[in-house]
């Protein structure tokens, strides 16, 4: 977990990484080493959705753990670019949720479910050129900005605000080669200098920022993926 001396450098943040390692443990809780289908032939839509969802959870698990290793180490870039990729997981588990809430309901096809989460676990971007056009509409990935919209339209309390589209964007800052990027990695002006820190300087308003939006991401993923999952 996270260290003694990460603990007492960003001692200011206490509540935060305690938060850290509380979600650390929500993962290891919820992990599955293994799954086996009941029949040979084909998965059941249940099925599908348990390998999808296990595999998202895997992902958060080694995220949230890339989390702990930032700021054990000090390095602002990991910590952000992490904190980022989990919101897009967030993302991908309401996106599913939506359609599946739908087709609980009866209001979704069976047909149409199965599409989604064939998307959802073979999507991809690259390469769709090459491949025969139905089946690259098949497997073509659904857009991030999607499933960043997909956690307002499932999580009504903070649809008015747009609050999860707007954290993911402001996260996306540290994460593209703007500016937000450059100051979190030691770049500063000394008077007519510019200076780039060699060492790793993680400061403790970056892990507030940081940790404050990963706090959204990972009570909404858990929150989610216990629906998704039957035990929310």
């Amino acid at each position: 977990m996270l260290s003694d001396e990460a603990k007492a450098r960003y001692a200011e943040e206490g509540a935060l990484l305690t938060e850290l390692e509380g979600f650390m443990r929500s993962y290891e809780d919820r992990f599955r080493e293994s799954f086996t289908a009941e029949e040979a032939d084909a998965l059941s839509i249940d099925e599908k959705v348990t390998v999808l969802l296990s595999s998202a959870l895997a992902s958060a698990r080694q995220l949230t753990w890339s989390m702990v290793h930032a700021v054990n180490g000090h390095l602002a870039p990991a910590l952000f670019l992490s904190t980022r990729a989990h919101f897009e997981l967030t993302g991908l588990v309401a996106y599913l949720l939506r359609d599946l809430r739908s087709y609980r309901a009866g209001t979704l096809p069976a047909a149409k479910l199965e599409a989604l989460l064939m998307r959802l676990h073979l999507g991809r971007l690259h390469g769709l050129k090459a491949l025969a056009p139905e089946l690259a509409a098949q497997v073509k990935a659904v857009r991030v900005g999607q499933l960043i919209e997909a956690v307002d339209d499932v999580f009504p309390e903070g649809a008015d605000l747009k609050l999860f589209k707007d954290c993911y964007w402001w996260l996306s800052e540290f994460c593209h080669p703007n500016s937000f990027a450059r100051q979190v990695v030691g770049m500063r002006l000394d008077g007519r200098t510019v200076r780039f820190d060699r060492a790793a300087a993680l400061t403790v308003g970056e892990v507030g920022a940081a940790l404050g939006h990963a706090e959204i991401s990972h009570e909404l993923f858990l929150r989610f993926f216990d629906e998704v999952a039957g035990t929310g």
